[in-house]
């Protein structure tokens, strides 16, 4: 009786067990492996700092709105984000103190936020 019952019990398993895996597949793969996607991304955030190093702010953001449609949770969102705030406070799109402090909340202890900080609040020389 035991035994018949274990049995019983293994192939109730083995029957949910096939139902969860025709309900839920694995994942399919990446389009491209994540090492191609940072490279990718890494190549566009870099872009977007030239572009503003040499005082192309609308340029900058295109890229930035580049990074953000093709990587919108990417690991570089943090830096894009820094660059679209840098780009848009050069420009004098809004106010400058509200962009930086949008910027700290977004991203608490960032590296990137003095250089936030310096394009976006007014200097008191």
């Amino acid at each position: 009786d035991r035994e018949r019952e274990a049995n019983r019990e293994r192939e109730a398993n083995r029957e949910a067990s096939r139902e969860r895996e025709a309900r839920d597949p694995e994942p399919s793969a990446p389009s491209e492996p994540p090492s191609s996607t940072l490279t990718a991304e890494r190549e566009l955030v870099a872009k977007a700092w030239r572009a503003l190093a040499q005082g192309n702010t609308a340029g900058a953001l295109a890229v930035a709105d580049e990074h953000a449609r093709r990587f919108e949770h990417g690991l570089l969102a943090p830096e894009r984000d820094a660059v679209e705030t840098i780009a848009r406070c050069r420009r004098g799109e809004g106010e400058g103190p509200g962009r930086a402090a949008a910027f700290h909340r977004a991203h608490p202890g960032s590296p990137l936020a003095d250089r936030v900080d310096d394009a976006c609040l007014p200097t008191t020389k």
